[in-house]
C-alpha cells in the first residue's frame, strides 16, 4: 500500500494600512503531482484603511494601563507601610512619655503620702492624687497593648511573622529628613503631571476614547476593497463572477455602500459622548492636581 503525503506551506503578512498578502504553495511531492500555489493581495481603500494601527495602539494602551495599575498598587503599599510605621513610632513615643509621667506621679504620690502622715494634707487630697496615678497606670497599659497591636500589624504588612522581636524603631526618624529642601511650585506641578498615576490614567483614557471615535467613524465609511490574485502552477482559477473561464491572475474592486446604518451611527454617537465625558474628567483632574 502506497502512502500519500503532501505539504502546503502558507505565509500571511499584513501591515498597519490594512494590506494583507497571502502566499499558499503546494510543491507536488507525489509522482504525477504538479506544484501550484497562489499569491493574493487585498487592500481596503476607504473603510478599514489605516485602521489596524489603532488595534496596535489599543494594545499598547492596555499594557500602559496595566503598568499604571501596578505602579498604583506599589504606591499604595509604600504609603500604608510609612503610615503604619509612623503610627507605631507615635505609639512608642507616647508610651515613653507616659512612663516618664507615671514615674513623676509616683514620686509626687510618695511625697503626698509623707505629707498625709505628717498631717499637712487631707486624706481626700491624697485619694485624688492616688486616683490620678491609677488612671495613668491604666492608660499606660492600654498604650502598651496599642503598641503591640500596631507592631504586629506593621510586621504583617511588610511580610514578617508577628513573633519577630528584633525590629528596632528609630524614635528620632523624621520623614522630613528625606527632603533636603521644599521643591518649587512649578517643579512640583511638572513632577505631578509626569508621575501622578490617576492623572496619567485619565490621560490614557482620553486617548483611548479618541481612538474609539475614529474606529466608530470608520464603520460608517463606504467599503472599497482592492483584491489581486495571481496563480502559480497548473491550476488556474476562475474569474470572480465570470463562470468557469480560467485565468492565471485577476484583480477586482469591491464596493460596499451602507444605507441607513443606524447601529453604527448609534455607536458613533455613544463614542463621541464618552469621549466628551473623558475630556471633562481629564480637565477636572488636571485642574484639581495643579
Amino acid at each position: 500500500k502506497k502512502t500519500n503525503y503532501s505539504i502546503s506551506p502558507s505565509v500571511k503578512w499584513s501591515n498597519q494600512l490594512g494590506t494583507t498578502v497571502t502566499f499558499n504553495y503546494s510543491p507536488g511531492l507525489q509522482s504525477g503531482q504538479k506544484a501550484f500555489g497562489d499569491v493574493k493581495i487585498t487592500q481596503p481603500l476607504l473603510k478599514g484603511f489605516n485602521m489596524p494601527h489603532l488595534d496596535y495602539m489599543v494594545a499598547q494602551g492596555n499594557e500602559e494601563q496595566a503598568r499604571y495599575t501596578f505602579k498604583e498598587s506599589i504606591h499604595n503599599v509604600v504609603v500604608q507601610v510609612i503610615q503604619s510605621y509612623m503610627q507605631l513610632l507615635q505609639n512608642e513615643l507616647n508610651q515613653l512619655n507616659q512612663q516618664a509621667s507615671l514615674k513623676q506621679q509616683k514620686l509626687q504620690l510618695n511625697q503626698a503620702k509623707q505629707r498625709l502622715d505628717a498631717g499637712k494634707i487631707s486624706e481626700l487630697n491624697y485619694k485624688q492624687q492616688e486616683s490620678s496615678y491609677l488612671t495613668s497606670q491604666m492608660n499606660l497599659q492600654q498604650e502598651r497593648v496599642s503598641v503591640e497591636n500596631n507592631r504586629e500589624d506593621f510586621l504583617q504588612m511588610i511580610g514578617l511573622p508577628p513573633d519577630v522581636k528584633n525590629i528596632d524603631i528609630d524614635l528620632h526618624w523624621n520623614v522630613q529628613n528625606y527632603f533636603s529642601s521644599t521643591p518649587k511650585e512649578q517643579e512640583s506641578v511638572e513632577f505631578a503631571l509626569s508621575h501622578n498615576v490617576d492623572y496619567l490614567s485619565k490621560k490614557l483614557s482620553l486617548r483611548s476614547g479618541q481612538r474609539a471615535v475614529e474606529k466608530a467613524r470608520d464603520q460608517l465609511r463606504w467599503g472599497l476593497d482592492f483584491t489581486y490574485d495571481h496563480q502559480i502552477g497548473s491550476a488556474p482559477i476562475p474569474l470572480s463572477g465570470s463562470g468557469d473561464t480560467p485565468a492565471d491572475s485577476y484583480a477586482e474592486l469591491t464596493l460596499d455602500i451602507p444605507v441607513d446604518n443606524l447601529s453604527d451611527k448609534s455607536a458613533l454617537a455613544s463614542a463621541r459622548v464618552s469621549y466628551e465625558i473623558d475630556k471633562l474628567r481629564f480637565r477636572e483632574k488636571k485642574q484639581s492636581l495643579i
